[in-house]
């Protein structure tokens, strides 16, 4: 599959958070002088998960966050518990 060149550049910084730590939506998207919301578009197209990262990116209100193109209140909370499970990794 193709990334884009700011996806290349979303998933370059995504390498750099190590196991067990996490970092937000905006943290990226200001070092990317980008918008959270593009942030988001381009982890929910990750396609070299999880070996890139997506799952440790959470909200800067500390929420956890989406995944897999589920917001994080959807009803089924499936996806939820997968992210936080991949928090370790």
């Amino acid at each position: 599959m193709a990334v884009t060149e700011y996806q290349e550049r979303v998933y370059a910084l995504l390498l750099q958070i190590p196991s067990g730590k996490v970092s937000s939506y905006a943290s990226l998207s200001t070092a990317l002088a980008s918008s959270p919301r593009a942030v988001g578009g381009a982890l929910r197209r990750n396609p070299f998960a999880p070996d890139v990262p997506c799952h440790r990116i959470i909200c800067a209100d500390g929420a956890i966050g989406g995944f897999k193109g589920e917001a994080q209140d959807a009803p089924s909370g499936v996806n939820r518990a997968v992210k936080e499970g991949l928090f370790e990794e």
